[in-house]
């Protein structure tokens, strides 16, 4: 079974976020970019951006040939800063991480196939009870895509064998036969 395109699309972004262009790397965190929320943050790897899956929505288009789905998948970005005060620090890394994955996301391969990556919301991080968390903000991405199932994973014992029937011809010169194919996919 293939992976996820949720989990294919995060990697890609984590990859991206992390990968140096001409040396030099697209934020201020450098290669302090994780693909999960629940990575223990020290104060010696800030600044940090943990990369994960809000949720996912069904897309517009359901009816693909019943072989592939549109869905849009909201990721997180949160940026953990170490500056005080921390509000330029935060600013300028979303900034910098929006910038990269909306201009920047592409995927190997056709599969997940991307329709549209664009910035959604920015908000600094808040507590359960709705209090500010000091030094976290949250940049908020929705990503479009079309995933088509892989051909190995279809089921297509049931069409390996074809059965008929002839009939006579209309003047009655030829017997009825059954005969039947085998056919090889």
């Amino acid at each position: 079974m293939s992976d996820s395109p949720r989990k294919v699309i995060r990697q890609a972004v984590v990859d991206l976020l992390k990968t140096p262009v001409d040396g030099e790397y697209p934020t201020a965190c450098e290669d302090r970019i994780y693909g999960s929320r629940s990575v223990e943050l020290t104060t010696d790897m800030l600044p940090a951006i943990c990369i994960y899956t809000q949720s996912a929505d069904p897309g517009e288009t359901q009816d693909l040939g019943g072989a592939a789905i549109e869905q849009t998948v909201h990721l997180l970005a949160d940026i953990h800063g170490n500056a005080e005060p921390p509000d330029d620090q935060l600013d300028d890394i979303s900034w910098q991480a929006e910038r990269t994955v909306v201009d920047g996301l592409n995927l190997s391969g056709d599969n997940p196939e991307l329709r549209e990556v664009r910035w959604e919301k920015w908000s600094p991080a808040k507590t359960v009870s709705g209090e500010l968390i000091e030094g976290v903000a949250t940049t908020t991405f929705a990503i479009v895509f079309i995933w088509r199932k892989p051909e190995a994973e279809y089921e297509l014992s049931d069409f390996t064998t074809i059965h008929g029937t002839m009939t006579p011809a209309p003047d009655g010169d030829q017997p009825d036969e059954e005969f039947r194919a085998e056919l090889e996919v």
